[in-house]
């Protein structure tokens, strides 16, 4: 949590995210996943949720400038 001193200011960012399931044989499957940045088009597969989630913060948190807080004008 930031301190009330600060404010942050975050670019939106819009994903399409296909998921689907592989047979891996009789008695396992492997989640899939595919997550399309539609601003830049830039794609990336995943087979797991951690590196799912991992990238998203990355992404996140790699544009989001934390900016100090004004001082409100007294009237």
């Amino acid at each position: 949590m930031l301190p009330d001193t600060q404010e942050t200011l975050a670019k939106a960012h819009l994903f399409t995210l296909r998921i689907w399931v592989v047979k891996q044989d009789a008695a396992s499957i492997e989640w899939r996943v595919r997550l399309q940045d539609t601003h830049s088009g830039e794609v990336t597969y995943f087979r797991n949720w951690q590196e799912l989630i991992a990238s998203l913060e990355k992404t996140i948190r790699s544009e989001t400038i934390i900016l100090p807080n004004q001082p409100k004008e007294i009237t």
